[in-house]
């Protein structure tokens, strides 16, 4: 990927529902398929009518490319703290493998968030995946989903699907829409690079 969807849906919000239930938009739509299959990583970030009680909701839907295996990259992406803090964004984080919580000292574009989130690995779906909620911070009650599917040996897609249902938006209004994507598709690149040089590695020793 450009960027591997790996986490960084992780730390502000998830993913729109697309209009077809079946796939992604990203997928659905065969020219935005193309330009990820050409190595970009698509993120769009969009206010949904919201559900009972919430006043609002927010819809996060990415995806992109990574060229490692499926299974590299999934577990790759369960070494949660450290790769939160090769993200760019996190100067902090913890894991707690007993409890499966992981907490986050989020700074980005000026601003600084605590978060922990509950974090469940589901080796045994298909495709496989990791699910994220925030059940302490400023985003609490955000879920998100980030899955794994394989296209050959070597390239793994990656999605993320979540959403946030809400009031008030408890952080600058500016990460709505605009700040969000720019946020999750730079984590998505760093992430990406990192994930792509530890399997090259991999494969060397």
């Amino acid at each position: 990927m450009r960027a591997p969807m790996g986490i960084l849906v992780l730390f502000f919000a998830t993913i729109a529902l697309a209009a077809d239930a079946a796939e992604p938009f990203w997928k659905a739509k065969e020219k935005v398929y193309k330009r990820i299959q050409n190595g970009d990583i698509v993120v769009s970030v969009t206010t949904v009518k919201p559900e009972p009680p919430f006043k609002r909701k927010l819809s996060i839907n990415g995806g992109g490319q990574v060229r490692a295996g499926r299974d590299f990259v999934f577990n790759y992406a369960q070494d949660f703290a450290q790769v939160a803090r090769l993200s760019g964004f996190i100067e902090k984080s913890y894991y707690d493998s007993s409890a499966q919580t992981l907490r986050l000292s989020v700074a980005a574009m000026g601003h600084r968030a605590e978060l922990k989130l509950q974090v469940k690995a589901q080796a045994e779906a298909e495709p496989k995946r990791v699910e994220f909620t925030v059940v302490e911070g400023p985003l609490k009650g955000m879920r998100n989903t980030i899955s794994f599917t394989p296209l050959s040996a070597g390239k793994t897609e990656v999605g993320i699907e979540g959403f946030y249902s809400y009031d008030e938006f408890p952080i600058p209004k500016f990460f709505l829409e605009f700040g969000m994507e720019v946020v999750f598709q730079k984590i998505a690149t760093r992430l990406r690079q990192q994930a792509e040089a530890a399997a090259r590695a991999t494969v060397m020793k």
